[in-house]
């Protein structure tokens, strides 16, 4: 459906509100915005606010804006607006929130596309131009997968569901499929062990780190030396995660095509994660 803005009317859930609301303060995720700054930046996108006495909170006053725009075809361009200049020449950190924030938008049937402007050629080899993101329809959205439980029948139901996806031949869509359970499987995981965490994280790699602190998997001097490659090995399994995710399933821009062994790798290895972290919470309830 077509507004003002002549695009599509999105909708956001409150989770991605709260994210927008770091976005576009820039408190955490991008460069830190003025109260003048926030006045600037949605009166370029059809406001016409002024900035003085009486002027409410920056966090106060964006989460008000956002809560206007949404639902309409004005959160598409004040999303991709913020995440285009929100991190300076930065690109990693613009795509990481690009990818957390596609997450977010995902279950109401968008996702975040990458993208580059016309670029040159310089001896001989092509130069992108600037990278830019765009909100877009996905056209092969996910269903949620939901009722995930800390259970080996959970386990083996969402295994499945990628497995399905593999044979179908969406790979990236297996691979989305086992972030999610291993994004679930940690938060239930830390719930159980009544670790505060932010319920909107979707970064496994600061959920693995809560995990390992909690159950003193950490490496220090008295970890006995054959433990010690096993547990840096599951950090870098869960970065791992992390960046395929990122970069090779559906829930961002692809920056390539994962192929069926790329997906039947991951799916195995989510298996064996989730297990493991069964297995520790059955440990755990037996002491």
């Amino acid at each position: 459906m077509a507004g003002v803005y002549g695009g599509d009317w999105v909708k956001v859930s409150d989770r991605a509100i709260d994210f927008l609301v770091g976005l576009v303060t820039g408190n955490e995720l991008g460069g830190y915005r003025s109260g003048p700054a926030l006045v600037d930046f949605f009166n370029s996108l059809g406001e016409e606010d002024l900035y003085g006495q009486g002027f409410p909170s920056r966090h106060v006053y964006v989460r008000d804006k956002l809560q206007s725009f949404n639902g309409s075809d004005r959160i598409k361009p004040l999303i991709e607006k913020a995440l285009g200049n929100s991190f300076g020449d930065d690109e990693g950190a613009a795509e990481n929130a690009a990818f957390q924030l596609s997450r977010l938008i995902s279950a109401g049937g968008y996702k975040i596309k990458k993208n580059y402007d016309k670029g040159f050629y310089h001896n001989g080899e092509y130069i992108d131009g600037p990278m830019f993101f765009e909100v877009v329809r996905n056209a092969q959205l996910i269903q949620p997968v939901s009722k995930i439980l800390l259970t080996d029948a959970s386990l083996a139901e969402h295994i499945h569901k990628s497995r399905d996806r593999l044979e179908k031949r969406d790979f990236s869509g297996a691979i989305s499929i086992c972030y999610t359970i291993v994004e679930e499987f940690l938060k239930l995981s830390l719930k159980e062990e009544s670790v505060k965490f932010k319920d909107e994280e979707g970064d496994i790699r600061r959920l693995y780190k809560l995990y390992s602190s909690s159950r003193s998997m950490n490496i220090t001097e008295e970890t006995p030396e054959p433990l010690k490659p096993l547990l840096s090995g599951l950090t870098t399994l869960i970065g791992g995660f992390y960046y395929v995710a990122n970069k090779a399933s559906d829930r961002h821009a692809a920056k390539y095509r994962a192929d069926s062994h790329h997906a039947r790798l991951v799916i195995n290895l989510t298996l064996c994660f989730c297990e493991f972290l069964l297995e520790s919470r059955g440990k755990q309830n037996q002491s």
